[in-house]
């Protein structure tokens, strides 16, 4: 695992490889780890009654299989303790209602740790619904 495959995504592997591709979608990022998958990456998933979609799974941390929905900075980081400072993105959820206009709202999963976007609420909220996250 770890190989760019057919997505062009680190850690989607192209074939046959669980997660690697809508055809061999898995329900969720810690069943990689039963697969034996070990790379943090992009993989492709499937919930009960959903369509397959990619989302970044973190194999490494506390034993793996976390799947990243939210990763964000702050809007001035260089002067963290800024009573203006916020939380950039922000989810699309029912909070987002009392965000202010400067702060950029997010329906973009993210697909790495570094590519600051939240999922989209409804997806989130219906992941999480299911039980099996």
């Amino acid at each position: 695992m770890g190989a760019t495959g057919a997505s062009g995504a680190p850690g989607a592997t192209a074939g046959s490889a669980p997660g690697g591709s809508p055809a061999t979608a898995v329900a969720n990022c810690s069943s990689l780890a039963f697969w034996g998958v070990s790379t943090s990456g992009r993989y492709w998933i499937q919930p009960a009654n959903l369509q397959p979609f990619l989302v970044w799974c973190d194999m490494t941390t506390a034993g793996g299989g976390w799947m990243l929905v939210f990763a964000y900075t702050f809007s001035d980081y260089a002067n963290f303790t800024n009573g203006d400072n916020g939380v950039v993105p922000h989810p699309n959820g029912p909070a987002a209602l009392s965000v202010t206009a400067q702060t950029l709202l997010s329906v973009t999963t993210p697909s790495g740790e570094e590519d600051f976007n939240a999922m989209p609420f409804n997806r989130w909220a219906m992941l999480t619904s299911t039980g099996e996250f």
